[in-house]
């Protein structure tokens, strides 16, 4: 419950005041951290499903200069670590692409798999049983990544290792904050969830986090089929700009727009 530091937040200076925020958390977990996951076996699943309808072939199109996809196996390359990697995918053309790399293993889903009902819990589930099952590998913790979401990089991974060990806690989610007004329909009419306005002090447990699907980690221990979170979950924020995820045409332009700013 110590403070480690203070910040002042005003309404001209809440994107540069929350980015500040975002990197120093991450630096104190990095320091208390340091090469302690590296005890750990991992298993790393990226979710690489091809079969969108209405953005077909989306894992290998071209977003700015490459693939898609590689965006994500980049920020693994920036990340040391002691495990393995796993291409979850519906498509054959995403194995041949992932399979010029000798340090990822390819599944292929099944069809149950990649339907638009297809829940995250049950993927992740599907690749732990097959690892262990074929005595491939069998992880300590397991972490899953969305190809969609082209913006997150090696230290957001390493933010989510880092917050599971520190607080023990069953799973970890990334997620950005909303700094909406919300509202819910009561007796009365709308009545605001958040007592406070956004202008004025706000206190985190009044915050509202929104699952942006960049990353989930959890325990090998608590996956379970149709469930991975257990019963406590932690969080890393991430900002609203690297949060895209992306599933439509429209949401892969502004994605390319966000990631062009960003690197400016």
């Amino acid at each position: 419950s110590t403070p480690l530091f203070y910040y002042r937040q005003h309404s001209l200076s809440l994107s540069i005041n929350n980015n500040r925020l975002l990197d120093e958390r991450k630096k104190i977990k990095r320091q208390n951290i340091g090469e302690k996951y590296k005890n750990y076996k991992i298993a790393i699943i990226v979710g690489a499903k091809n079969s969108y309808e209405e953005l077909p072939n989306l894992v290998l199109k071209k977003f700015k200069s490459k693939p898609l996809i590689d965006y994500t196996l980049e920020a693994l390359n920036d990340f040391d670590y002691n495990g393995i990697t796993i291409i979850s995918t519906d498509d054959d053309a995403v194995i041949e692409h992932c399979n010029k790399n000798d340090d990822l293993l390819t599944i292929k889903r099944t069809p149950e798999l990649s339907q638009n009902s297809a829940i995250i819990e049950n993927i992740v589930y599907h690749s732990v049983k097959y690892i262990e099952d074929n005595n491939i590998y069998s992880p300590d913790i397991v972490m899953f990544l969305n190809v969609n979401n082209p913006m997150k990089n090696s230290g957001h991974i390493h933010k989510a290792i880092d917050t599971l060990l520190m607080y023990q806690c069953d799973s970890v989610i990334s997620v950005y904050e909303d700094f909406d007004l919300h509202y819910q329909h009561k007796r009365y009419g709308l009545e605001a969830i958040s007592k406070r306005r956004h202008r004025r002090l706000r206190i985190e447990r009044e915050a509202l986090f929104v699952d942006n699907r960049a990353i989930n980690i959890c325990w090998r221990s608590v996956i379970k089929e149709n469930n991975f979170r257990g019963k406590s979950i932690g969080h890393i924020i991430m900002n609203r700009e690297e949060s895209i995820n992306i599933k439509s045409e429209f949401d892969f332009k502004f994605a390319e727009s966000i990631f062009e700013k960003m690197k400016i």
